[in-house]
């Protein structure tokens, strides 16, 4: 059902696109320093309060969206972007070119979902701003 909906919702002109966070919108504050963000992932077919995971293990820093700094804008894009390369790719480096929502579920599928009942924690937020404003300009804004 849900590669269903990520084929027909795959282009923003026609019917929308539709972004996924892993494993909810959650993720893109679900950031410490002690995580390894890299290899953070958690259990996908079991209830496990994933919400109230994310406010005990992230920082406090990171619990408001309203008070993220450009800096911490900065460093979630960096991250998750660099994370969203490492699931399709194995290269956990800032992508040079964006990958579809679809891509990016069945390599979670394959290698978490399918694998150990998991899914590698990702935010669609900066796959979107990357998709939406492309390497050069989000490169230029982020300062790589």
């Amino acid at each position: 059902m849900l590669l269903e909906m990520l084929e027909i919702f795959d282009e923003e002109t026609n019917l929308g696109k539709l972004y996924i966070s892993y494993p909810m919108v959650e993720s893109i504050k679900h950031f410490s320093k002690t995580l390894d963000f890299k290899n953070l992932k958690v259990e996908a077919k079991e209830n496990i309060k994933y919400k109230k995971m994310v406010s005990e293990e992230s920082d406090s820093i990171y619990q408001q969206y309203s008070k993220y700094t450009f800096e911490i804008w900065k460093l979630l894009l960096i991250t998750h972007l660099s994370k969203m390369n490492y699931i399709v790719t194995d290269n956990f480096t800032l992508p040079k070119k964006s990958f579809s929502q679809r891509v990016i579920f069945l390599n979670q599928k394959e290698k978490y979902i399918d694998k150990d009942s998991n899914v590698s924690v990702l935010s669609g937020f900066p796959v979107f701003m990357f998709d939406y404003f492309g390497f050069t300009k989000v490169s230029n804004i982020i300062g790589c």
